[in-house]
């Protein structure tokens, strides 16, 4: 326990939606990091996923610091997947979309909450406030501090430790891109998939395009993520997600201790 309280402590993302029982995690960890913050001398770094960052979107309580206009985030040609009634302030499409249940584990959310949604009943449009009211203030609060990346100077080599939820886009300007999410900051051009749509953001949700460390990262910094329901470790690049959200014997939720690269296992 001395040593954990020592070290820096950084989680990957996706607390919600993995598993029956969203608001456990969420009371865990709230209570964690007050501990953490009370007597340990390490840091306490929580990423968003794109489930937390999606459900803060559906909440209202977007971990952002620098907004855009919230309704424009969902493409003028998308008519359907996603929750299509009013929020005060607007929602960020990523949040209608966690709500219309197809990508998402939204209802096994909810109910972990006390609200039952099969998604068909009358009171649809009143879900956001039903939902909003069962979250307790401490959870929205704890969504709404997530950091979407951590940029960390090490004792070891190569002296840097960059951790982003999915990746950095391996084509384009990766330091933009970094700042910006440092800064938490949607205006940033540098954040999305499609130039001209503000819908995806590589980070939270990048497949293919941020599996790898971008060059100008390489022997300079490692870099770490989760996101992609794989393991991957070599000299540049962390990928820890042995389980993909759906923890078994054989895919186990894993932390890891560095400098060491100690995978500690828990299923």
């Amino acid at each position: 326990e001395e040593d954990v309280a020592r070290s820096d402590v950084l989680f990957l993302g996706d607390y919600c939606d993995r598993g029956p029982d969203t608001k456990g995690v969420l009371d865990w960890l709230v209570d964690f990091k007050f501990r953490r913050e009370k007597s340990a001398a390490g840091r306490t770094i929580f990423l968003a996923g794109n489930h937390d960052w999606a459900m803060a979107g559906f909440l209202g309580c977007l971990p952002v610091d620098v907004l855009i206009d919230l309704e424009g985030t969902t493409p003028a040609h998308f008519t359907d997947g996603f929750w299509p009634h009013d929020a005060p302030g607007g929602m960020h499409y990523m949040g209608r979309r966690w709500a219309a249940n197809n990508s998402y584990e939204c209802t096994t959310t909810m109910q972990s909450y006390g609200v039952t949604w099969t998604g068909e009943e009358p009171g649809y449009q009143e879900l956001r406030d039903r939902f909003v009211e069962a979250v307790p203030a401490s959870h929205q609060c704890f969504l709404s501090e997530l950091a979407w990346a951590a940029d960390l100077e090490t004792t070891w080599s190569p002296g840097r430790v960059v951790a982003v939820h999915a990746g950095l886009c391996t084509k384009g300007d990766f330091l933009a891109e970094l700042e910006a999410l440092k800064a938490r900051d949607l205006t940033a051009p540098s954040l999305y998939e499609h130039p001209k749509r503000r819908d995806r953001i590589s980070a939270f949700v990048g497949r293919d395009k941020v599996i790898s460390s971008p060059p100008g990262l390489v022997d300079h910094a490692l870099l770490i993520s989760g996101h992609h329901g794989f393991t991957h470790l070599d000299d540049n690049r962390i990928i820890l997600d042995t389980s993909g959200g759906y923890v078994s014997q054989d895919r186990p939720l894993e932390a890891l201790i560095l400098p060491e690269r100690t995978r500690v296992p828990h299923c």
